[in-house]
């Protein structure tokens, strides 16, 4: 496979800047820029052909800057990535589902999946899985994250989610804004709880060129929230810039 020269990162917000950070941190030598479509967050709220039409949006601005390769960092674009693939043949596009689940080496357990509503609603999990899962969808949380939201929110949205799971062996977060949060899965389900973020960094890993790690972050909202959104989650004073 082509190496990565420069990753493009696509999410709604929060969620995709918890993949930069990691893959920041684990690849220092990576150029990576985000896109974070806050104007339309959360995407788990919205319908297919909606999601749809704002990830092509947000697919045309890496390609209009000559990014070819983008991770789409959001569980809920991952849901219409077939119908992306095909409008952009240029470009490498990939979704985080398949690279989550693969992490469930025992087939004998069973996993429970939390998610946006039109993540829950697309199924997607179930088509990528070999064994049945328990799935919830949590409308709610990732917009309470991506404002800031107190933790008693949090936690009520939580606890009610693993209650509603019933019985399962392991956790799987399928939202990239609920690792922002993973301490509270973690206070409610004493059992594994699985993100993106590992495999996504092996990944990336096995496939990226060394450059020297240039950073670029936007946001279709509001550069000076975004910035402050990240001082008051990850301690980080980093530029932000506005486009579409």
């Amino acid at each position: 496979m082509k190496k990565i020269e420069v990753l493009g990162i696509f999410d709604s917000g929060l969620g995709g800047y918890s993949i930069l950070k990691a893959l920041k941190e684990a690849l220092p030598d990576l150029s990576m820029v985000l896109y974070a479509d806050q104007k339309n967050a959360p995407y788990g709220n919205h319908s297919y052909d909606e999601i749809l039409e704002l990830t092509k949006k947000g697919m045309q601005f890496f390609y209009d800057k000559g990014i070819r390769d983008v991770l789409l960092a959001c569980n809920t674009a991952s849901v219409v990535l077939d119908d992306l693939r095909p409008l952009f043949k240029e470009m490498r596009i990939w979704g985080i589902v398949d690279m989550t689940l693969s992490q469930i080496a025992d087939r004998n357990l069973v996993a429970g999946v939390v998610g946006t509503k039109a993540t829950i609603e697309s199924r997607i999990y179930d088509r990528y899985s070999d064994q049945p899962l328990k799935s919830v969808a949590i409308p709610n949380l990732a917009g309470a994250i991506e404002n800031l939201a107190d933790k008693d929110v949090l936690e009520g949205y939580i606890e009610a989610a693993i209650k509603n799971l019933g019985a399962i062996d392991l956790l799987v977060l399928g939202c990239t804004h609920y690792p922002l949060v993973k301490d509270i899965f973690e206070q409610f389900f004493d059992g594994v709880v699985l993100d993106s973020i590992h495999p996504v960094i092996t990944f990336v890993a096995e496939n990226y060129l060394p450059t020297l790690g240039m950073i670029r972050i936007y946001t279709t909202l509001d550069a000076d929230h975004l910035k402050h959104q990240i001082m008051t989650l990850f301690n980080e004073a980093i530029d932000v810039e506005v486009g579409l």
